[in-house]
């Protein structure tokens, strides 16, 4: 049945004029339920871009790396065996030097004694310094050294020491004496004090025939 006025007459409904006691129709929970879907698949492809993208990052970093695929413990011997060959070339050329002197430059040259050695041998080289000198200008002593071999004996990277021995071959005059050449064999121990090797003992050995 047509709705009637209150004359009899049927009233007609438009678009335009929609009957008072109706309601909009709502929209269909399908087309807000594909929006939502819209909205949660571009947050979801803009978290999976920046996974991707973090994962690249991650990824060329290890590749920059220098050791990157270089095993632990060859990095560890290979340092090992740096610190070793460190310790004994200054072993030998502290030797060389505590062996060669020149009267006519004494100081510089026990100066330079002091800065390789370190503990109780370094307290001996500054405390003995003014007779060093004293008798090195008195005798006008001139001595030189030449390595003839040198092998550690004792390393220990870890702690920071190693024992050398070696052979020197040393040529000294002094005034009104005839010059000589004598062969010594020397002990040495060098420990390593603020990332530098310097001479901490020294003793003569007797020479192996």
């Amino acid at each position: 049945m047509n709705p009637t006025d209150s004359e009899g007459r049927g009233q007609v409904l438009t678009l335009d004029q929609p009957d008072p006691g109706t309601h909009r129709l709502a929209r269909p929970s399908g087309e807000e339920g594909l929006a939502l879907d819209q909205v949660t698949l571009r947050r979801m492809r803009v978290g999976v871009v920046a996974v991707v993208l973090l994962g690249l990052a991650v990824a060329a970093l290890a590749l920059w790396q220098p050791w990157a695929g270089t095993p632990a413990g060859t990095k560890a011997s290979q340092w090992a065996a740096q610190q070793r060959d460190t310790a004994t070339q200054v072993a030998t050329e502290g030797l060389l030097s505590l062996n060669t002197i020149d009267h006519r430059r004494i100081g510089a040259t026990v100066d330079r004694w002091a800065g390789i050695t370190t503990g109780a041998l370094s307290h001996d080289v500054r405390t003995g310094r003014a007779e060093v000198v004293r008798r090195a200008r008195h005798d006008r002593t001139v001595a030189s050294a030449r390595l003839v071999q040198a092998a550690f004996t004792a390393f220990d990277a870890e702690a920071g020491t190693a024992t050398v021995i070696a052979v020197l071959e040393i040529s000294a005059s002094k005034a009104g004496a005839k010059p000589t050449t004598t062969r010594n064999r020397f002990r040495v121990l060098v420990q390593r004090e603020g990332g530098r090797w310097k001479l901490a003992y020294f003793e003569t050995l007797a020479v192996q025939q």
